[in-house]
């Protein structure tokens, strides 16, 4: 998945929150503990994919590597 692909994602999952008024309530420490290697692997996953890319000609993902989530 493009880095344009993920921002159409999280685009599309906004504008779903907010079309159908989902509310977002605190989690529990133990939903958090579940969630916390999932989180872990992504990121790990998005590091790998910018410093050694998995396809194409170029070694360096700049495009992942200085993408910043705001």
């Amino acid at each position: 998945m493009t880095i344009d692909g993920v921002d159409k994602l999280l685009l599309r999952a906004r504008q779903k929150i907010r079309d159908e008024k989902i509310i977002l309530g605190r989690t529990s420490s133990q939903a958090l503990k579940l969630r916390l290697s999932i989180v872990h692997k992504i990121i790990y996953l998005t590091f790998n994919e910018g410093y050694k890319s998995s396809g194409g000609k170029e070694i360096l993902r700049e495009d992942f590597a200085r993408k910043r989530c705001y």
